[in-house]
């Protein structure tokens, strides 16, 4: 949870939908037995659009599963976000 909080805090993400990527709280992440799989929980400060937030970080689940596999230092960054 708190690599994911400092993945968006940086400000790395080009989606304008998430220009403001570190008003974003990370409620929570839960991450499957064999480390392959997380489902991460965030939702937007003040709750204001959060669908379309939900669908920009779908759009990039794939950098975001790279920034945590770095950070993390797994062998197999296969996490799903």
């Amino acid at each position: 949870r708190h690599i994911l909080s400092d993945v968006l805090r940086r400000g790395d993400l080009h989606d304008p939908a998430l220009s403001n990527a570190s008003m974003i709280t990370v409620t929570g992440v839960e991450i499957g037995p064999d480390l392959k799989h997380a489902t991460a929980f965030v939702m937007p400060l003040g709750g204001k659009n959060a669908e379309e937030i939900a669908e920009a970080l779908n759009r990039a689940s794939g950098f975001l599963r790279s920034e945590v596999g770095h950070e993390l230092d797994l062998r197999l960054s296969l996490i799903h976000i």
